[in-house]
């Protein structure tokens, strides 16, 4: 499931998303991008706080343009990225990642400079190695987003919820 979770504060007037923000008597509400709606955590909520988590998450993903801004300036995990296109394309998708992640596999083992004592634990020239993406950081994880917003960016690639 992939979800998007945000934190109204007792007064309605300022919301969090960060995990690092006490969230002490604010409501949590959640946007689940593959059903493209909100739901509050607690089953009582307020107008007040509803509308104004209503109004956040449709600045941030309400659009299939604001949602792929988000995607590509914060990210999100590959396979939520995914369910988010339409089946038919989620090959094209994990085999564009896949290619970025056996290039830097690559890269890392010309090197020359194993993670591992004993060597490189990726002889097999089919499997990318974690830690080879791990290393790239950001870098990795843009390249998917980047290319999953240019499939996402034709409607007959989303998911049905998103093609309106």
């Amino acid at each position: 499931m992939s979800t998007i979770s945000c934190f109204v504060d007792r007064s309605g007037l300022r919301v969090h998303i960060s995990d690092h923000v006490d969230h002490t008597g604010c409501r949590e509400y959640r946007f689940d991008l593959e059903l493209r709606s909100m739901s509050a955590v607690e089953a009582s909520s307020s107008p007040v706080h509803d509308r104004v988590a209503a109004g956040f998450f449709s600045v941030l993903v309400g659009t299939p343009d604001s949602l792929m801004r988000h995607v590509v300036t914060n990210g999100l995990p590959k396979s939520e990225l995914a369910g988010l296109l339409a089946p038919e394309k989620r090959g094209t998708f994990h085999d564009f990642c896949l290619a970025v992640e056996n290039a830097l596999t690559a890269a890392c083992r010309a090197k020359g400079d194993p993670c591992l004592a004993s060597g490189c634990s990726f002889a097999d020239e089919t499997m990318p190695c974690l830690n080879a993406c791990l290393e790239a950081g950001n870098a990795y994880n843009q390249a998917c987003a980047n290319v999953w917003a240019m499939l996402f960016k034709n409607p007959d690639n989303r998911i049905d919820v998103w093609k309106r």
